[in-house]
């Protein structure tokens, strides 16, 4: 495969296994056996895991108790070419909303520049008159798209107006 792509590229997504039972809490024990396919192919393709920061764990089945498995199921993979020309790059795992898989970020720079400062909730708000009508306000509103753009969408329009 990495004979017939003669550029840099990254493959991010769920690649339905995990590489060592690091990778898994719960059910069956990890069997290299189950892999050997899938870690040949990343093989003969050049790819690197980019590894990650976050949570451990992509993938949950949603099972309580003792039949509850998490894995990291998803990654980001690179050749080397693709790993040159963005040294700086960094992959996270994000909170699930609305999935069973968590979100992986991307990030191929670490200008400080461009990242915003952390949002803050300070409890005073909850004691201003207006405060719920912002709430009230933000969540009234129904923007298209899936449960966790509507969600990002809602805190957004209450982070713009009680922002100090």
């Amino acid at each position: 495969m990495s004979s017939h792509v003669a550029q840099p590229w990254v493959l991010i997504g769920d690649l339905n296994s995990i590489f060592d039972q690091s990778e898994k809490k719960g059910g069956n024990a990890f069997k290299f056996s189950d892999i050997k396919d899938i870690k040949y192919i990343i093989d003969q393709a050049g790819l690197l895991d980019l590894g990650y920061v976050g949570p451990t764990f992509t993938w949950c089945n949603g099972q309580l108790g003792w039949a509850r498995i998490h894995e990291r199921l998803d990654r980001a993979l690179a050749n080397s070419d693709w790993t040159s020309l963005s040294p700086n790059a960094t992959v996270e795992h994000l909170s699930p909303i609305g999935s069973d898989h968590a979100p992986i970020f991307l990030s191929t720079s670490l200008s400080a520049k461009s990242s915003p400062k952390p949002f803050r909730f300070f409890n005073l708000w909850l004691k201003e008159d207006s405060y719920l009508q912002v709430v009230k306000h933000a969540w009234d509103q129904h923007p298209l798209g899936s449960s966790a753009f509507q969600l990002a969408s809602g805190l957004r329009i209450i982070k713009n107006h009680i922002k100090i």
